[in-house]
């Protein structure tokens, strides 16, 4: 969600997260994954494809990251598996 000055125009991007791609991890397990700006998961989200807005003043925006792991992982145990991944927005 971002809220700012009426009709600011700002940018987010995501980083790649812990690693220089994205994985997450369970112990020494991990799972490739991918960060969406769609829920057809045909647009990537990240530092280089950048997600622009207008502000609207009072009204915040709502922005949604769709996520997607690859199938072929099976060899992967049960459990929660984590990563960080930085949200910038420039205004």
């Amino acid at each position: 969600v971002v809220a700012c000055t009426n009709k600011l125009p700002y940018s987010i991007t995501l980083d790649a997260g812990t690693s220089t791609n994205r994985t997450m991890t369970n112990g020494i397990d991990t799972l490739s994954y991918e960060l969406y700006r769609d829920s057809t998961h045909t647009t990537v989200w990240n530092a280089t494809n950048i997600v622009n807005g207008v502000g609207q003043g009072k009204t915040a925006n709502t922005h949604t990251v769709y996520m997607s792991v690859p199938g072929g992982q099976e060899t992967a145990s049960d459990g929660l598996y984590t990563d960080n991944v930085l949200a910038t927005v420039n205004f």
